[in-house]
């Protein structure tokens, strides 16, 4: 229907339209994903026909500085590297990164020090995840520090999260301890329960990785009783039982919204965790989808 409606569209409407049938593609793209994840069939099947409509969008979009066009070109590349990721190609994913996401990708174009940024967290993300924490580290650490320079407080907590968990699964614990105590103070600042709990978890694993679970049950304790967010449950820190805490198993990456606005609380379902196989993600799609 999209396709269509851009058919008929005269010469004289003006807009982009090279920029509209790219989102089509795009949107064709993880559509075919998805079908397969909701069909129970192997993800594999959907990767050809998924990495072609992405290629043929950034095609589409590869020349322009315009804010449209540049947010178009990284969705569009971080999909063609999600893509390889989801398959468990992290090498051919981080050499897309490596080989496309330069910084020349965002030069001269609005924001240009955000897309850097995103840039950075989008290559440290993938690094972390394919096990080499360490050398995330610092790129993280750059991201963030950008985003403090540029006065954006929910992309440089969310990039605390990242960072802070990449080196707590290095073993630096007491540099880990130091961030996720800082973050905690930022997320409480800004309201986002997601990050209270996220950097809660972080600093409650780091003492007790320091031996000092009185200080993680404590911590705990605390976080819950202010801010209601109880990452166990009141009884089960009652009675000392630690043993269910658990780090989350993501790196967050940045809005690409600018102005930057926290959703995290907004969307019913998570399509990018339904790409994933993420199996409460593609049963709450499922839901949206009937």
């Amino acid at each position: 229907m999209a396709d269509a409606a851009l058919e008929s569209v005269a010469a004289e409407d003006g807009g982009d339209p090279h920029m509209e049938r790219a989102w089509v593609q795009n949107g064709r793209a993880m559509n075919a994903i998805l079908a397969a994840r909701l069909a129970h069939k192997p993800i594999s099947t959907a990767f050809p026909i998924a990495f072609s409509h992405l290629t043929r969008a950034f095609d589409l979009v590869r020349e322009g500085g315009t804010r449209d066009r540049v947010y178009l070109r990284f969705n569009l590349l971080g999909n063609m590297s999600n893509l390889m990721e989801i398959g468990g190609n992290y090498a051919v994913a981080l050499d897309l990164l490596n080989r496309t996401f330069d910084e020349s990708l965002a030069r001269g174009a609005e924001n240009e020090r955000e897309w850097i940024a995103q840039q950075r967290c989008m290559r440290a993300a993938l690094m972390a995840r394919a096990g080499d924490g360490a050398a995330a580290i610092p790129i993280f650490a750059e991201a963030r520090e950008l985003m403090q320079q540029l006065d954006r407080p929910i992309s440089a907590e969310a990039l605390g999260r990242s960072q802070a968990k990449a080196l707590y699964q290095s073993g630096a614990c007491g540099e880990a301890r130091e961030l996720f105590s800082v973050c905690l103070g930022e997320a409480r600042a800004l309201r986002s329960r997601l990050g209270v709990q996220t950097h809660a978890v972080g600093l409650a694993a780091c003492e007790i990785s320091l031996g000092r679970e009185k200080a993680a049950l404590s911590l705990l304790h605390t976080i819950g009783e202010m801010e209601d967010v109880w990452v166990l449950p009141p009884t089960t820190l009652e009675s000392g039982d630690l043993s269910g805490l658990r780090i989350q198993d993501a790196y967050y990456g940045l809005s690409l919204n600018i102005p930057e606005v926290d959703l995290e609380d907004m969307a019913p379902a998570s399509i990018a965790g339904a790409l994933r196989g993420r199996q409460s993600e593609v049963e709450a799609v499922r839901a949206l989808k009937k």
